[in-house]
C-alpha cells in the first residue's frame, strides 16, 4: 500500500503540469495579479467606480450619497450660489424697509413735538398766516388751523412708518408680496412728494431706495421660483 502511495501520477497532455519550473510566469488559475487602480469614488456595495455627478451606481443602482438625482453636483453649487445671492438681496432690501420706518416715525415725531409747541404759544414757522383777516374774522384761532394741520402730518407719516416697519417683519415669511408692497407704497409717496416739492426726484437717495427695492422684489421673485421647483422636484 505504501508503494501504491508513493507512486507518480502521470500527467496527461492536456492537464497543467504540477511542477513550478513547467508552469510560465504569470500565468496559472488566479491568472495575472491586478494592477492597483487609482483612487476614486467608488460605491460601497459592489465597489465599482463612481463618476463625481452620477447619483446611482451603474452596475449594482445603489444610491450615492449625497448626490440629488438628475441634479450634478457643480448644478448644485451653482444653485447654491444663486440662492444666496437673492438671499442676501432680500436682506439688503428688509434693511431699507427699517430704514424708512424709522426715518418716517422720526418725521412724525418731530411734527407732534411741532404741534404742541404751537399749541403753547410757540413759534410755528407760519407766523404770516396766523394775521389771516378772513380767518381771524370768521373766529378761527390760526393757531389751532396749524396745530391741527401738523398732527394730521404726523399720524399719516406715522401710518407710513408702521406700514414699512410691517412689511420689515413680513419679508422675512413672505418676501415677495412684502417688497411689492414695500416698492408700490414708497411710489406712491415719491409721487406725492414730486407735487408738493418737484426737486425731491433729483434727490439721488430716492432713486437708490427703488433701485434696492427693484433688486430686491426681483430676487424675492427667483427664490420663489427655487422654491417651487424644490417642492415639485
Amino acid at each position: 500500500m505504501g508503494r501504491i502511495g508513493a507512486e507518480k501520477r502521470t500527467v496527461l497532455p492536456h492537464e497543467p503540469a504540477d511542477d513550478p519550473e513547467t508552469v510560465p510566469e504569470g500565468t496559472g488559475p488566479a491568472g495575472p495579479a491586478p494592477e492597483p487602480a487609482d483612487a476614486g469614488p467608488a460605491c460601497r456595495r459592489c465597489a465599482a467606480p463612481i463618476a463625481p455627478d452620477e447619483a446611482f451606481c451603474r452596475k449594482c443602482g445603489k444610491k450615492v450619497p449625497g448626490v440629488a438625482p438628475g441634479r450634478p453636483r457643480a448644478g448644485r453649487l451653482a444653485r447654491k450660489s444663486r440662492e444666496k445671492s437673492y438671499l442676501s438681496n432680500i436682506q439688503t432690501a428688509r434693511y431699507i424697509m427699517l430704514a424708512i420706518a424709522a426715518l418716517q416715525l422720526l418725521v412724525a415725531i418731530g411734527f407732534a413735538l411741532w404741534a404742541v409747541q404751537a399749541g403753547r404759544g410757540g413759534p410755528t414757522g407760519f407766523e404770516e398766516g396766523l394775521e389771516d383777516p378772513e380767518l381771524l374774522a370768521a373766529g378761527v384761532d390760526p393757531r389751532r388751523v396749524v396745530q391741527v394741520a401738523m398732527l394730521v402730518v404726523a399720524g399719516a407719516t406715522a401710518f407710513m412708518g408702521l406700514v414699512f416697519l410691517g412689511t420689515f417683519f413680513w419679508a422675512k415669511r413672505s418676501p415677495f408680496a412684502a417688497t411689492v408692497t414695500a416698492l408700490v407704497v414708497y411710489l406712491t409717496l415719491t409721487v406725492a412728494s414730486a407735487f408738493l416739492m418737484p426737486c425731491s426726484l433729483l434727490n439721488p437717495l430716492t432713486w437708490g431706495i427703488i433701485i434696492f427695492l427693484v433688486i430686491g422684489l426681483r430676487s424675492a421673485a427667483g427664490w420663489r421660483r427655487m422654491q417651487a421647483e424644490e417642492a415639485a422636484a
